[in-house]
């Protein structure tokens, strides 16, 4: 068994979900490592409800990206809300 394979039975849980998501997440935010990569794809391969989440998820997020308005802040407005929070705790 490989390396990949025996991750790929691994990642497998229960019902036959797989627990994934915290790679398609650090997918989907350009934030994977090449070796989270490289099992991804392979693990793919087999099981296409990982690939159907990954999918989704990277069309929502994007789709996201175009409707959001983007507004130039004051700089200083950051840490006036921390301010006003910190009164809270």
């Amino acid at each position: 068994m490989t390396k990949n394979s025996k991750e790929s039975s691994e990642s497998k849980e229960g019902e036959g979900k797989c627990k994934c998501a915290e790679i398609i997440q650090l997918l989907v935010d350009d934030e994977a490592s090449n070796d989270q990569i490289e099992f991804f794809e392979s693990h793919t391969e087999e099981c296409l409800s990982c690939l159907e989440e990954y999918q989704f998820d990277a069309e929502f997020k994007s789709i996201i990206r175009e409707k959001v308005l983007k507004l130039n802040i004051p700089n200083d407005l950051i840490p006036s809300i921390k301010e006003k929070l910190a009164q809270y705790v």
